[in-house]
């Protein structure tokens, strides 16, 4: 018999998921009456669709645990490419734990992230019996009805989201090369925050308490940063942890480092995931689900969720080291309730010293667990890295190191060391630098350390251009805004910025995946990056000049400024030819500098295009356009705008111009270069105007008529329309309020004077509601009609009430206003008020 559970399955995570795969068609189930659970969430690829179910009513507290006597798995199916995906699910209590901080409840639940387009299939599976959770038997304990063998489908349409949101980029993948990838095909390079560890360690989570002292964050200096229509809970809840969020991402950082368990001995003593810091069995339901909200903004912010599971001072506090009962139910909560994220990194720990055999006995069992196969890595010690690092040369379950290194002058060094003995165990390593020494130290405040030298230089420069996948800086805790009590990013903000601009270079200019550290290449101690015969970056660390030995060709010299980012330049050489050693020349700017040598015609003409600053806020209305970057012997210059509103350039046939009177809205301007030999290039750039007081709030931009028998649209509801129900396609309709590009949490309609007629706290976002995006039948009546939605950032019509929309419409004819009945598994969240 061909069992097409396995397909996609490469390494059938030993004989638990393979034993579940098989009851699947094996074992007769004894009953397929249980009720199929509620699908929420926008059914799109990669994004979170959650099922609830209703099943047995218990608490965190029950004689009967819920998370250890209990196990929820649901098998998800995917009949056009064969994927099946097992996913672990989770007690959730009243459903809406976060917002009511519910101990007790009937719901359970499970989180999926569908990888491809099309109907996806579920099977639950969901027993009880004592320690359950963690058996290894898929047939262990007995099948409870009243969610076991629950089983239905939903289709799933394409993301609308783009980069950086992950949920338009899909699962972060290790691929077997030297960086991780998403689905989409972009290769990944981070460049993020270590500190504060104890990031989860925030005083409006519940259940979260400092068991050392009084300190937990707050990050009031980052409120400010919280936007309209960001996630909260319980009435404005979390936004200083969600503005800190928001200004990393703003500096274009893309993950951040963070413990979930620092108790029992750990710094900070204040992030664990259960009821109380000295229990290991029953799980802080509510707490979790507002962990969920922070990870969720960090998915839709493009922040990659690096997750410590445990830390140098408590790797033997669960089972003594092993693993046991706790690790393993440890280890599944996590994965449950947060592995559907499509971009996370398992850590099995900060500055580990559990035993080699441990460490792969981990690192299966959450392989074994993850339905996504989300990366694994290991963080050490520095002087321990030759012990813990070569037995784990070659294990497949193991992506790479986590490297903390003593001092900045070694980091390239240990890069390149780890990707070199990696590739010859034959599984390649993505080499990671995630802690700087001295741990006294680390990445100081701007306020003691402005340029920020060494770091720029040694760290992240020297991993990058040792072929490594990025860096994450820790704080010292001699400073202020150290690894356990930073509360304001902003005071690294020079070092996000170089950062910033290194991954740019990178992302821009390099095919990095295909290359490879080379500085026998470079003279001096410089480092030098390739693809031989192709492509070379040089990095110059106290400037300078450096000769490079070249292949065969005619190669293009140009040079980017590493402190201040910007456009690529001309040096005091354009144009190199080898095979041999020759010199690259000068940069035209001092101090450590970075030379791009390419293979190709210098004196061909390319125009780049920049705006400073491409985005401005009225009553700001002016910009600069610059062309100094562009390449080949330029004759001449000429800016256009091609679209946009009001705009005066004040020097358009010139290398740069600066672009005035401006008014709110998106423009595209165009750079037209022409070189000596009459050759021309063209490219375009955007530039984006906000009103005063910034980006706009939410808003609804139009109505929709919905056929609430097919869901699908019949045409646009107008201001002044007359519907005649003879000619309409049914008479069962809904009509959609469609929001503008800024996020909306809700939308209250009104209609005919009553204006709370119905609030609807997620999309789409329906007249007469909706069951997951099946639209609930409404027929109006003839005569004249009055509707009005108005959108606010927060759900059930909470927060910032944003630019709202009115229209009149008629109705002909005398429909049957009754309607059909409603289905009887019909949930009702919202009431219509008559």
């Amino acid at each position: 018999m061909k069992c097409t559970i396995f397909r996609d399955f490469p390494k059938l995570r030993g004989s638990f998921w393979t034993w579940v795969a098989l009851s699947i068609f094996l074992f007769p189930i004894t009953s397929f009456s249980a009720t199929p659970g509620e699908v929420t969430g926008e059914q799109k690829r990669w994004h979170r669709v959650t099922i609830t179910f209703q099943g047995p009513s218990t608490s965190e507290d029950a004689p009967t645990n819920p998370f250890l006597d209990y196990r929820l798995d649901v098998t998800f199916s995917h009949a056009g490419s064969g994927k099946t995906r097992v996913v672990p699910g989770f007690f959730a209590a009243d459903g809406n734990a976060g917002e009511t901080s519910a101990t007790s409840g009937s719901a359970w639940r499970v989180h999926f992230t569908p990888e491809e387009v099309g109907t996806w299939t579920y099977v639950a599976s969901f027993r009880s019996g004592t320690d359950v959770a963690v058996s290894s038997n898929p047939l262990a304990g007995t099948a409870d009805p009243s969610i076991d063998g629950a089983s239905d489908s939903f289709v799933i349409a394409d993301t609308d989201k783009a980069s950086p949101d992950h949920r338009g980029k899909g699962l972060l993948q290790y691929v077997g090369e030297h960086y991780f990838r998403f689905q989409n095909g972009d290769w990944y390079l981070k460049g993020g925050a270590d500190s504060p560890e104890n990031f989860l360690g925030y005083h409006e989570f519940d259940g979260t308490y400092d068991s050392w002292g009084s300190f937990l964050h707050a990050y009031a200096a980052h409120i400010g940063d919280w936007s309209p229509g960001d996630p909260t809970w319980q009435g404005g809840k979390g936004k200083g942890i969600l503005g800190a969020l928001n200004y990393l991402a703003s500096e274009g950082m893309n993950v951040v480092y963070f413990l979930t368990y620092n108790v029992d001995g750990g710094d900070g003593a204040d992030v664990w995931m259960w009821t109380d810091h000295t229990e290991k069995f029953r799980f802080d339901v509510s707490k979790l689900a507002q962990w969920e909200n922070v990870f969720s903004h960090m998915t839709q912010k493009g922040i990659v969720l690096h997750v410590i599971t445990q830390e140098t001072e408590n790797d033997q506090g669960l089972d003594g080291g092993t693993l046991g009962t706790e690790r393993k139910l440890y280890y599944r909560e996590l994965i449950a309730r947060f592995g559907h994220h499509p971009a996370l990194v398992w850590n099995l720990g900060e500055e580990n010293t559990n035993t080699t055999a441990q460490q792969k006995a981990f690192a299966d069992h959450i392989r074994g667990l993850d339905p996504y196969d989300h990366p694994i890595v290991v963080h050490t010690y520095p002087n321990q890295q030759q012990v813990v690092y070569p037995p784990l040369l070659g294990f497949p379950n193991l992506e790479g190191p986590s490297v903390q290194s003593s001092v900045p002058g070694v980091v390239h060094g240990q890069t390149k060391e780890w990707r070199d003995r990696s590739a010859a165990a034959g599984h390649k390593w993505v080499v990671n630098s995630d802690e700087i020494g001295p741990y006294s130290i680390g990445v100081l405040p701007d306020a003691n350390d402005p340029n920020h030298d060494d770091i720029r230089k040694d760290v992240l420069w020297g991993n990058l251009m040792g072929g490594g996948g990025g860096v994450e800086y820790y704080f010292g805790y001699s400073y202020p805004h150290d690894d356990l009590s930073c509360e304001d990013w902003r005071t690294r903000d020079n070092m996000w910025e170089q950062t910033r601009y290194a991954l740019e270079f990178f992302h821009t200019y390099l095919p990095f995946n295909t290359m490879n550290h080379c500085d026998d290449l470079v003279s001096g101690s410089n480092y030098c990056f390739s693809d031989p015969g192709n492509i070379y970056a040089l990095y110059l660390r106290n400037g300078g000049s450096a000769t490079l030995n070249i292949q065969a060709g005619d190669y293009e010299v140009l040079w980017y400024d590493p402190r201040g980012g910007g456009a690529l330049q001309n040096g005091t050489v354009s144009m190199i030819t080898g095979p041999g050693t020759v010199s690259v020349g000068q940069a035209p700017f001092s101090g450590d500098s970075v030379a791009l040598v390419r293979l190709g015609d210098p004196a061909a003409v390319r125009a780049v295009a920049l705006a400073t600053p491409s985005t401005i806020t009225l009553p700001v209305n002016s910009t600069t356009l610059d062309g100094t970057g562009s390449q080949g012997d330029i004759v001449s210059y000429l800016w256009e705008k091609v679209s946009g509103g009001q705009a005066s350039l004040q020097s358009p046939q010139t290398a740069s111009t600066l672009v005035t009177g401006l008014e709110e809205g998106t423009y595209t301007f165009r750079l037209t270069v022409t070189d000596a030999q009459n050759d021309t290039d063209t490219d375009e750039l955007s530039v984006l105007v906000w009103p005063e007081g910034g980006p706009p709030g939410p808003a609804i931009v139009s109505f929709t008529l919905v056929n609430a028998d097919t869901d699908s649209d019949i045409q646009e509801l107008t201001n002044g329309a007359s519907l005649d129900l003879t000619t309409l396609p049914t008479t069962n309709l809904n009509v959609r309020a469609n929001p503008g590009a800024e996020p909306v949490g809700s939308v209250v309609f009104g209609y005919d004077g009553n204006p709370q007629y119905r609030t609807e706290s997620q999309a789409p976002f329906a007249l007469a509601g909706d069951v997951s995006g099946d639209y609930i039948a409404w027929t109006p009546s003839a005569g004249n009609h009055t509707l009005t939605a108005t959108p606010y950032s927060g759900s059930g019509g909470t927060g910032t009430a944003g630019d709202g929309l009115t229209i009149s419409f008629s109705v002909t004819d005398e429909p049957d206003t009754q309607g059909p009945a409603a289905p009887e598994n019909l949930r009702i969240d919202s009431v219509i008020t008559p």
